[in-house]
C-alpha cells in the first residue's frame, strides 16, 4: 500500500496516549470506589455494563479509520525509472556502396538499420537523432524525442540516401561526419552527448578523423566507433544482370573489389573521444556491440522513480463511517451510560 499524505498517519500518535489516560482514570475511579452499591454496579454483568467500553473501542477504531482515510491509501500499479537529465544520442551511419556487403543478413546497412531500431525501442527520455554519409555527410533526422518518426526516418535510409554517382558525394568521409555530428549538438545543453559511428570502410575523402574526434571531445562529445565487416573484407554487390546474376565491384584488374575496414583510425577516434571501439563481423556481434554501449550509456543517467497509482481510500471511509453510525446508535440509545 503505498500513501499520498503519510502525515496524517501522525494522528495514530493519539491512540495510545489517549487509551493510557483512560486506562489512569480507571484506575483512579476503582481506587475511591466508597460504598458497596458502586462496587457491585462496578462488578454487574448486564448488557448495559459493556456499553462504555464499547463506545470508547469505537471511538479508537474511527481515529485510527480517520487517520489512514485522511492519508489517502493508494495502490501502485506501476513503477517506472526516467532520466532527470538523459543523453543526446547521434548516431553516424556509413551508408556507402560498401554496405551492401553480404557478410551481413541481408546485408551491412539493413542489419545496422534493424539493430538501430531495436537500441531506440529500448530508450525512455533520450534524444536520438541521425546522420548519414558517403563523400559528405547529411543529416537523416535532428536530435529527437520523437522515437516512431525517428525509426521512419532509419527504415527510409540506403545507399540511394546519397547519390554517390555526383561529382564529390562518393567515398567515406568519415572526419567529415563526425564534424558535421558535433553541430549537431547544442553546445550550452547539459545533457551527455554522445555519438555513435558506424563505418565498413577506410577515410578517403575529407578531414583526418582523428582531427575530427580532437574537436568532438573539446566539446565534451563522447564517440563510440563500431567497424562493421569480416576481416579480410566481403564483396560488394552492385546489382543484378539480365540473366538474373549478381554483379559484384571490380578493381581494373578484374578482380573482385573488397571492403577495407581500418580499425587503427577507428580505434583513435574513439580513444580520442573517450568512448570505446567494437568490431562487429556479424549480425550478433553488432547486436551486442549496440547493447553494450546503450548499457555504458545507462549508468551515467540520473534517475528518479516514478510511482503511478490509484486512490484506494474509499473502503477505509465506509468502515469509518459504519464505526461513527454505531457509535452514535449506541449514544442515542443509551444516552445516560457512563
Amino acid at each position: 500500500m503505498y500513501f499520498a499524505h503519510p502525515w496524517f498517519l501522525l494522528l495514530l500518535l493519539i491512540v495510545p496516549i489517549w487509551a493510557w489516560k483512560k486506562y489512569k482514570k480507571k484506575k483512579a475511579r476503582h481506587v475511591f470506589l466508597s460504598t458497596f452499591q458502586d462496587f457491585k454496579a462496578a462488578q454487574g454483568h448486564s448488557l448495559k455494563s459493556y456499553i462504555p467500553p464499547v463506545k470508547t473501542a469505537l471511538i479508537f477504531l474511527a481515529l485510527i479509520l480517520f487517520a489512514i482515510t485522511m492519508a489517502r491509501p493508494q495502490q501502485v500499479f506501476d513503477k517506472t525509472k526516467v532520466s532527470k537529465h538523459g543523453i543526446d544520442i547521434l548516431f553516424v551511419l556509413d551508408v556507402s556502396e560498401s554496405m551492401l556487403a553480404e557478410d551481413f543478413t541481408p546485408n551491412r546497412i539493413n542489419a545496422a538499420k534493424v539493430y538501430l531500431t531495436e537500441f531506440v525501442d529500448n530508450l525512455t527520455s533520450d534524444r536520438v537523432g541521425i546522420l548519414v554519409f558517403a563523400g559528405k555527410p547529411f543529416t537523416q533526422s535532428p536530435l529527437t524525442f520523437d522515437y516512431e518518426v525517428l525509426k521512419y526516418y532509419l527504415q527510409d535510409i540506403s545507399i540511394a540516401s546519397i547519390n554517390q554517382r555526383a561529382l564529390g558525394l562518393g567515398g567515406t568521409a568519415i572526419g567529415d561526419a563526425l564534424l558535421t555530428g558535433v553541430n549537431r549538438f547544442d553546445p550550452e545543453s547539459e545533457r551527455t552527448k554522445v555519438m555513435v559511428l558506424l563505418t565498413d570502410g577506410e577515410a578517403n575523402v575529407g578531414i583526418d578523423p582523428l582531427r575530427a574526434a580532437q574537436i568532438a571531445r573539446s566539446q565534451e562529445i563522447k564517440i563510440y566507433s563500431i567497424g562493421i565487416g569480416r576481416k579480410g573484407g566481403a564483396k560488394i554487390p552492385l546489382g543484378i544482370d539480365e540473366n538474373g546474376h549478381k554483379i559484384y565491384a571490380r578493381v581494373p584488374g578484374g578482380g573482385f573489389a573488397v571492403t577495407h575496414l581500418d580499425e587503427e583510425t577507428l580505434k583513435g577516434v574513439a580513444k580520442i573521444g573517450e568512448g570505446q571501439y567494437f568490431h562487429a563481423e556479424n549480425n550478433e556481434a553488432l547486436q551486442e556491440n549496440l547493447t553494450q554501449i546503450r548499457e555504458l550509456e545507462k549508468s551515467d543517467i540520473e534517475t528518479e522513480i516514478v510511482v503511478q497509482a490509484s486512490d484506494d481510500f474509499m473502503p477505509w471511509l465506509l468502515a469509518l463511517a459504519s464505526v461513527l453510525g454505531l457509535f452514535f446508535c449506541l449514544e442515542f440509545l443509551f444516552p445516560v451510560i457512563r
